[in-house]
This record gives structure tokens, C-alpha cells and sequence, in this order.
């Protein structure tokens, strides 16, 4: 089957509904990858926000974000953007439970471009690699780099919300779970990218 034809089954009772249904307002902010089609939007699986895309990828920079129910072409990186939205979601909603999941795409390949504040911080790094014969040493160097990049641009806005429940004194009646999409290999066993590698 193509992949436009598989998504969460609208029938399956996810925990973003069950906490709507105990009068939480719910949002979702990034990555869906769960459906492209309107029957399996996240809308109708307990969302009563979206503010992402539907599919699996998208630009680290100036992405195509679906935005009130139409796709939209916007300017920065996409982190940043995402943590925009999900703290103006915190300031609107943050007297009554809420309940927002921010599903960032990175880091995925490509990993870059990030801002300037991100990346600046590895431009010089000469970062200890895996010790595999054969490896393109001064390429997997590169990819760690731009990796290293990605990962700091999620750590600065995931720090961002965090500062924010502090001030807004949620904090101590939140709880904040992290977790990974998925990871990959730089150079491990001699090979890069995830699943079974490139």
C-alpha cells in the first residue's frame, strides 16, 4: 500500500482524546507522520490544535507548516517555530489543564541548515568518530558537526519552553515527557543514516 493510504486508524482511542475528554486542551505541534489524509488528521484523534505537518519530513528552514488548516510556507527554522507556537498555546490556555506535544523533526537528515547560534558552536569541532576502516573520515566528521547542530537547536528550544513554564509558575503542576523519534548511525560498523543505513 502507498503510504497515503495508512494513518492511524480513526477508530483507535488515543490518549490525547482521553485527556480532551477530562477537559484538557489539547495541541499538537510538529510532526504528525500518522496519516496524510483528512480522516486521519490529528483534529480527529484528540487534538483540538495542529500547527505542524502531516507527513514525514520537512525543510529545517523556512518549512511548509499546516496553520489553521492550510499549508503555509513560513519563514525560520522550524524548531524555533514550533516552540513559538506551542508557548503562545501555554500562555492562552495555562489556567485550565492543558496538554501539548511538540513533535520536533529534528534532528533528521538533512540536519542543517539550523541557526547561526546552533551551529556556530561545532563549526571548528574536530569530533572523535567511530575508528572503522574503510570510513570517509572527513564526511562522517562533517555529519556529526551538522548532527551536534540539530540537536542544539531542539536543546535551545526545549530550554526556551522550560524557562517559560518557570515564569508562568507551571512548573510544579506540569509534567514534561522527552523522548525520540528514532536515531542513527554516524559512522558506526561503517555505516550512516538510520534504520539499516545508506
Amino acid at each position: 500500500r502507498k503510504e497515503p493510504d495508512i494513518g492511524l486508524a480513526p477508530a483507535a482511542v488515543t490518549w490525547p482524546e482521553l485527556l480532551k475528554g477530562f477537559g484538557y486542551a489539547t495541541m499538537l505541534a510538529g510532526k504528525w507522520h500518522l496519516g496524510t489524509r483528512d480522516e486521519f488528521h490529528p483534529t480527529r484523534q484528540g487534538f483540538d490544535r495542529f500547527f505542524g505537518f502531516r507527513d514525514g519530513s520537512n525543510q529545517p528552514i523556512d518549512p511548509r507548516l499546516e496553520v489553521d488548516g492550510r499549508v503555509r510556507q513560513l519563514k525560520g527554522s522550524l524548531p524555533d517555530l514550533l516552540v513559538d507556537e506551542a508557548l503562545n498555546f501555554i500562555e492562552h490556555n495555562r489556567q485550565r489543564p492543558f496538554l501539548l506535544s511538540i513533535h520536533f523533526r529534528a534532528p533528521h537528515t538533512p540536519y542543517g541548515p539550523v541557526p547561526e547560534e546552533d551551529s556556530a558552536l561545532y563549526r571548528t569541532l574536530d569530533p572523535t568518530i567511530p575508528d572503522v576502516p574503510g570510513l570517509p573520515r572527513e564526511r562522517v566528521k562533517q555529519l556529526y558537526r551538522e548532527y551536534y547542530a540539530s540537536v542544539s537547536s531542539v536543546d535551545r528550544n526545549v530550554g526556551r519552553l522550560l524557562v517559560k513554564l518557570d515564569e508562568w509558575r507551571l512548573t510544579q503542576r506540569t509534567v514534561v515527557i522527552f523522548t525520540s523519534d528514532h536515531g542513527y548511525m554516524i559512522g558506526q560498523h561503517g555505516l550512516w543514516h538510520k534504520g539499516n543505513a545508506a
